[in-house]
């Protein structure tokens, strides 16, 4: 944290002591040198918590590139969308009807959907970060062979030469069952958790040119990156070909390949010919299953147990 933003802190930490109070309704008259302390150094520690997470989320995504003329339509990706939305103003359109995420009835809520495809280590893949007995599968170069738990992310280290380091395994990519559509997904919530989505006629906040091709239609998610920029109804789903994004492990995973747009992916089902063979299915599956829907709104809810068609893939089950 910077010198000035410790400065502004030290003029709003009493402020945001008085409003603790007055929230907590605590009686401070009586109260104790060290009590006292005691809560302005809580409040004090939240707000330098609260000053990182943002100066880091800001880091990770690299907004100097957003402008106005960089910003023209949300691309489908979380960084678009975080770097953007002060130039598109809330909830602006591409075409596509529009609405505002929220609580629906029936025990479901209203959420949104994004894509991206990076090939580098789930986030979930760290044990330090699931908290479970399991956690998710991270492959060597090859995308087959396990990778340590411990291994370095192929995208942080730049890859070396490959026999070290973690990437996304080559069957993490969406498939259909039984019609019903399966996918992995970033999201706001702890690792491995399962969530049952119904894809809505609308888009649901944000810029998209979805049309409500998926509406009642169903997929199955599990959660394998953790998404600390993400808001909790937001899903980002790992789609071969749907932008890289800044954590790009593919060149180093692959080498030349046309992943598309880094923003974006690919636009078209013919340049999932472009793509490595290991993830051209998942990609064809894009325009094909998913019918090429630009970011659907959905509504969702939190399963019991993930079904095995994603625990065999994952490893993982919360």
């Amino acid at each position: 944290m910077s010198r000035f933003s410790l400065l502004v802190l030290s003029f709003i930490t009493f402020s945001s002591l008085l409003c603790y109070i007055a929230a907590s309704s605590q009686d401070v008259s009586g109260m104790s040198e060290e009590r006292l302390e005691a809560m302005v150094d809580r409040v004090y520690d939240e707000l330098v918590r609260q000053q990182d997470s943002q100066e880091d989320d800001e880091a990770n995504c690299g907004c100097s590139w957003a402008s106005p003329y960089t910003c023209g339509t949300n691309d489908g990706t979380v960084c678009n969308i975080q770097c953007c939305s002060k130039y598109r103003g809330g909830g602006g359109n591409n075409g596509g009807n529009n609405h505002n995420s929220g609580s629906s009835s029936s025990g479901w809520r209203t959420g949104k959907t994004t894509r991206y495809f990076d090939c580098a280590k789930p986030s979930c893949s760290w044990p330090s970060n699931t908290r479970l007995p399991t956690f998710v599968r991270s492959c060597l170069k090859n995308g087959v062979s396990p990778a340590s738990p411990n291994g370095p992310n192929g995208s942080r280290h730049g890859g070396g030469d490959g026999t070290a380091y973690a990437y996304t395994c080559n069957n993490q990519h969406p498939f259909t069952k039984n019609g019903v559509m399966y996918a992995f997904a970033a999201a706001n919530v702890p690792c491995c958790q399962c969530y049952e989505l119904e894809f809505l006629s609308h888009s649901v906040g944000g810029a998209s040119a979805y049309r409500g091709q998926l509406a009642g239609k169903k997929m199955i998610i599990q959660v394998t990156n953790k998404g600390g920029d993400l808001s909790g109804d937001h899903f980002d789903l790992m789609i071969p070909g749907g932008g890289l994004g800044i954590f790009d492990a593919c060149s180093h995973q692959f080498g030349g390949h046309n992943w598309g747009n880094r923003y974006g992916g690919v636009t078209s089902e013919s340049q999932c010919a472009g793509l490595p063979s290991q993830h051209r299915a998942g990609c064809y599956w894009r325009f094909r299953d998913f019918k090429n829907a630009d970011n659907p709104g959905v509504k969702f809810r939190k399963l019991s147990k993930c079904p095995s068609e994603l625990t065999s893939r994952s490893g993982c089950q919360a």
